[in-house]
């Protein structure tokens, strides 16, 4: 900027130098327009320069970003097929435990009583929270997101939930379940044979007691039980007592040793074994007795979860805050919390 002005002002002051009167006072005002604009010419220049690279760095910032999200994008993905895998090799479907063709059936007795989901049976397959939080490092800065963080907001909301993996109820917490329906009901018998075959399968008789009340009257009661009687789950820990009550009087003997084995099991630490699987297709035979309110108890207390069949939510127990909701080939587990209400 300096070197052409002072080039321009001793060739100037070489030819006025000959000449007499105002040549100094006109050098200097020549010297300071070419000054000025060549200052002028050169901030134009700098700033269209600094205004080019914005944009290069801006480009290769959005380019660098849309990279680091596709492949965030690709690794969530990879962990979310990983864990549906791992979701449905760990509870498949009960038709997998039949063996199929082969006519082998398959007897795992993975469930350990100290594992989290011990208790944990499939009822089918829905949608579950994501195992990884995913959220966003920051605040939004700007009032009107760009383009960028509006593709950030996406990739969090697809990953928030899993879908089609298989979803049940953990009995554990969920002691008293209500069953919307019918024994003779199609779809009331494919889901009790689904949580039976489970049970069976994954769950040794140590650990697990089967218990049934119904009406051998009736045929399609009497037809579960007996399919029921075969597991080895069935019986009391001595092996003296089959837990299958068909009338007053075989209610009448189980009810004392399954109230005696609650009253010693709410005395242990948890967890405690063996826990206790109640079925009630008729409530006649218990209600009345103390077993009926151990098996309500909404502390729960007791090593026991009870699962009742009824035609309408009304006719269910009043602790009963879970129960199961068949819509043709759509079962809806609704949920009555303190404060709200859940589904799934």
């Amino acid at each position: 900027t300096m070197v052409f002005p002072m080039l321009l002002m001793a060739w100037i002051g070489s030819r006025l130098s000959r000449q007499t009167g105002t040549g100094f006072y006109l050098l200097s005002v020549v010297m300071g327009i070419s000054t000025a604009f060549l200052a002028f010419f050169w901030g134009v220049v700098n700033h269209g320069y600094r205004k080019q690279m914005r944009k290069q760095e801006e480009k290769e910032r959005n380019l660098q970003y849309r990279e680091y999200l596709e492949k965030m994008r690709e690794y969530l993905q990879r962990c979310e097929q990983e864990n549906r895998r791992i979701l449905e090799q760990r509870y498949p479907p009960a038709a997998t435990f039949l063996g199929g063709q082969k006519g082998a059936a398959l007897v795992a007795w993975d469930r350990y009583y100290r594992q989290p989901d011990f208790l944990f049976l499939r009822m089918g397959v829905g949608k579950m929270d994501f195992q990884i939080n995913v959220k966003l490092s920051g605040g939004a800065k700007r009032i009107v997101p760009d383009k960028l963080s509006q593709m950030a907001v996406e990739t969090v909301r697809e990953f928030q939930v899993l879908e089609n993996v298989p979803d049940g109820v953990d009995f554990f917490k969920v002691r008293q379940l209500g069953i919307l329906g019918e024994i003779g009901d199609r779809k009331t018998r494919e889901i009790l044979f689904q949580l039976l075959i489970q049970l069976a399968a994954c769950h040794c008789y140590t650990e697990v007691k089967l218990v049934c009340f119904y009406r051998k009257e009736i045929l399609s009661h009497r037809k579960l039980a007996e399919g029921i009687k075969w597991l080895q789950h069935s019986w009391s820990s001595d092996g003296k007592l089959r837990f299958l009550a068909g009338d007053e009087r075989e209610a009448a003997r189980i009810i004392p040793v399954l109230q005696q084995a609650l009253e010693k099991g709410a005395e242990e630490e948890k967890p405690v074994r063996p826990w206790y699987l109640v079925l009630i297709f008729c409530e006649e035979l218990i209600q009345g007795e103390v077993l009926y309110r151990y098996l309500t108890d909404p502390d729960e207390k007791y090593p026991v979860s009870t699962i009742f069949i009824q035609k309408r939510r009304e006719e269910l127990p009043k602790s009963c805050r879970y129960y199961l909701k068949v819509q043709g080939e759509v079962q809806e587990l609704i949920v009555y919390g303190e404060e709200q209400l859940g589904r799934k």
